[in-house]
């Protein structure tokens, strides 16, 4: 399970669906099999909604129509798909080897465990 939090207004349900579904892609990229029928991989987004336009001026640049939310979801998504990939990472380098009768010797080792034997 991932959590995004943003401070900017995305207006509506839909486009704050589309973000998760693009930071989804974060999940992708750092698990793999990922989306399966037994897993729990899903992607909830939040927002404070301080920011009505978190563009700059070079924004103008790339924008297609003037309604630039589509433009702002598209941004927001691709760097909330990076920090979901970053975050899973970081998780399983902070993680503990735990002990779990049914494991593998008994354990369910971390890598950074893992790690360690190898050098």
């Amino acid at each position: 399970i991932s959590v995004v939090g943003i401070n900017v207004d995305l207006k509506s349900k839909e486009h704050y669906e589309k973000l998760a579904h693009i930071a989804s892609h974060g999940q992708v990229r750092a698990i793999n099999p990922v989306h399966t029928s037994a897993d729990g991989d899903t992607v909830f987004v939040f927002s404070t909604a301080e920011l009505k336009s978190p563009l700059n001026d070079y924004a103008k640049y790339f924008k297609e129509t003037d309604n630039d939310i589509h433009f702002q979801v598209d941004i927001i998504g691709s760097a909330a798909a990076k920090a979901v990939q970053e975050s899973i990472y970081d998780a399983c380098r902070q993680a503990e080897t735990v002990q779990f009768e049914q494991g593998y010797k008994g354990v369910i080792p971390a890598a950074k465990d893992f790690e360690k034997e190898q050098k």
